[in-house]
């Protein structure tokens, strides 16, 4: 799982000084869409939300994800630095689903495959995923698609920022004249809204208690 470098809203907050728990209550009071990179001593967090509705939330160690309540992240969690970052709209589904992705090609060479075509191909067939490409020189780029259509690039040479649509297509083209190709397709299942039960459960109590 790559995640792009995408705006910063808040960098480098300390949990010594920080309430997580009451800011993570005022992004969602907020309506914000983003995430929350939380990196501890050992482990990294990631809390995904979409107009202040967690869609996601999980635990990364040694590279492996393992999903978790927002209260399981916020019981572990004693010291480490919070940076949020917000995320296109319409898109937070995508990137809060992306480490269920299947590999769908493998190690397809320019020898073999024109990029040109395999993005038309991955357009036609209304892909959500992203096929990742591995120039020569070690360079290294990303196409991220979401049914099919392109909602955005990133790559190595530009520090990884995150540039929306097909605006960088051309230049990631043309520096693909030798290089091999990785695509990764997420389940459709998984893509589809996400429904939070901390959140309806949330939701209930509220209502509860106002009753």
């Amino acid at each position: 799982m790559f995640l792009p470098q995408f705006e910063g809203y808040h960098e480098n907050l300390h949990t010594f000084y920080l309430n997580l728990s009451n800011f993570i209550n005022f992004l969602k009071n907020d309506l914000f869409t983003g995430y929350i990179q939380i990196k501890t001593s050992e482990k990294e967090y990631l809390i995904f939300l979409d107009q202040g509705q967690v869609l996601n939330s999980l635990e990364i160690l040694n590279n492996e994800y393992k999903f978790l309540s927002l209260g399981e992240i916020l019981s572990n969690i004693n010291e480490g630095i919070v940076n949020v970052y917000y995320l296109p709209e319409e898109t937070a589904s995508f990137w809060a689903n992306l480490v269920t992705a299947e590999i769908l090609y493998s190690n397809l060479s320019t020898d073999f495959t024109d990029l040109v075509k395999l993005i038309y191909k991955l357009k036609k067939e209304e892909i959500t995923g992203w096929a990742e490409i591995n120039h020569l020189q070690g360079e290294k780029s990303f196409i991220y698609f979401q049914n099919g259509i392109i909602i955005g690039t990133c790559s190595s040479w530009k520090k990884w920022i995150f540039e929306e649509k097909e605006n960088s297509l051309p230049e990631i083209a043309r520096r693909a004249s030798k290089a091999v190709f990785n695509v990764y397709k997420i389940p459709l299942e998984q893509t589809a809204a996400n429904i939070n039960l901390e959140d309806i459960t949330n939701f209930f109590q509220e209502y509860l208690a106002i009753l």
